[in-house]
């Protein structure tokens, strides 16, 4: 994985008491930053593996598991361009973003709506059982340029705690989850929440 774009070692040295000029600790940092970032990530938006979660991803095709109820659950996406049911796509008037996108885009697509769908709920012609959807989009919470400043924050505060255990050797009381109890409040507001039922 690559570095993370959410804050840089420059920021964080003030956080730890370690002068702008002083170099020795630099590849510590970048690694408590890109853990940090991870952690950040994991609290909001749940476990990733393909990138930063508030950071716009090139447009790529990714495929989710659809049980024909009309709504399928994706990852958050800032835009999407195309949809394929079992391997034939939907025309643009056969699913709809959710939640629904005003012009100010302020909040990630997390599911699709399919216009039309077949239910597990039983009647002539219905499908029952496990398909696939496959979405392609540009993935992630929000673009760079738009980032939550507070994720930059939350960054750095958990970076500064990440960094402050190497000295301690006591159990860590004031974690929830694995991340600082002040970044967990800091990140509260956007955690993911599934408002598909």
């Amino acid at each position: 994985m690559s570095d993370t774009t959410y804050a840089e070692v420059a920021e964080l040295k003030p956080w730890v008491g370690i002068a702008a000029d002083d170099v020795s600790a630099d590849d510590l940092l970048q690694q408590k930053l890109n853990t940090a970032a991870e952690q950040v990530d994991g609290a909001t938006r749940g476990v990733r593996t393909f990138g930063e979660a508030f950071s716009a991803s090139a447009e790529q095709t990714r495929t989710f598991s659809y049980d024909y109820s009309g709504w399928a659950t994706i990852d958050d996406a800032i835009s999407i361009t195309a949809v394929s049911l079992d391997g034939v796509e939907l025309a643009a008037e056969k699913w709809e973003a959710y939640p629904y996108q005003d012009d100010a885009g302020k909040l990630p697509i997390t599911a699709l709506l399919i216009v039309g769908a077949c239910c597990p709920l039983g009647g002539a012609g219905q499908q029952v059982g496990a398909g696939r959807i496959e979405v392609t989009g540009t993935w992630g919470y929000c673009a760079e340029e738009n980032r939550p400043a507070l994720v930059k924050e939350a960054t750095l505060v958990q970076a500064a705690y990440l960094f402050s255990r190497i000295a301690r050797s006591d159990a860590p009381s004031d974690e929830v989850d694995g991340v600082h109890k002040s970044v967990a409040a800091l990140l509260k507001g956007l955690v993911r929440h599934s408002y598909v039922v």
